[in-house]
């Protein structure tokens, strides 16, 4: 799902939103405000070296360690079983590097006081955004962090003139609030980059060992059917 350009600039999708849609979003900004300080939309832009190359750098890994915090305390609050907190999240955290490294990522941060309420590691090139990696700070989710940060970089996304915000895969509620369009997609997944290559590896080997438990035990609908 994605929402497709069809605005001058960000501030006409804003206002192309519903009465209620505008409402969430800035009383959503609000009670962040509220909760923890002074908010602000940061973007960090391709340039910008991984680890500390010089006094004068500004390092994406800290940000990227903060980010991965975020969403290893929601799994362990949603989903205490995911894969990602275990020796999965070191490869996410090799690919996220890697996007990074590839120029192709964009960074962008919801602060509140200082302080990460939500951030997500989007894919911006060729004229589209693809948003893959999003965390917030479930102690900010009464104002839909989020969903704040979503608005704010699809507004930043349209005044640049890109196509569209692609969503990528998954049925998330927030999903269908948003988006305008929507494409099917088979199983089929390839690359034609190096940082394809990266995200289809990872995401196969991911797969792979999620598998692995179900082929060695099989379920009990399994061996009655063998068996009957």
């Amino acid at each position: 799902m994605r929402i497709d350009n069809k605005w001058p600039n960000g501030d006409a999708f804003f206002r192309s939103l519903n009465k209620k849609g505008r409402n969430n979003h800035t009383r959503g900004k609000r009670i962040l405000g509220e909760l923890g300080g002074e908010v602000a939309f940061e973007v960090i832009e391709p340039g910008q070296p991984v680890d500390q190359t010089s006094a004068t750098s500004t390092p994406v890994a800290p940000i990227i360690d903060d980010i991965l915090r975020l969403k290893e305390t929601w799994l362990q609050a949603a989903d205490p079983n995911s894969p990602l907190l275990g020796r999965d999240g070191m490869l996410l955290r090799t690919v996220l590097d890697n996007i990074w490294r590839s120029g192709l990522a964009t960074i962008f941060l919801l602060t509140c006081g200082g302080k990460l309420a939500a951030a997500s590691i989007n894919f911006v090139y060729a004229g589209r955004m693809e948003a893959y990696f999003t965390a917030y700070d479930a102690a900010y989710e009464r104002a839909s962090p989020g969903t704040i940060l979503i608005v704010e970089y699809a507004q930043w996304s349209f005044d640049r003139g890109l196509r569209h915000v692609d969503f990528l895969r998954g049925e998330e509620a927030f999903k269908f609030r948003m988006a305008n369009a929507e494409t099917l997609t088979s199983g089929f997944s390839g690359a034609r980059t190096l940082v394809g290559h990266v995200a289809v590896s990872g995401h196969r080997w991911l797969a792979r060992r999620r598998q692995q438990p179900a082929l060695a035990a099989p379920q009990a609908e399994d061996a009655l059917e063998a068996t009957g």
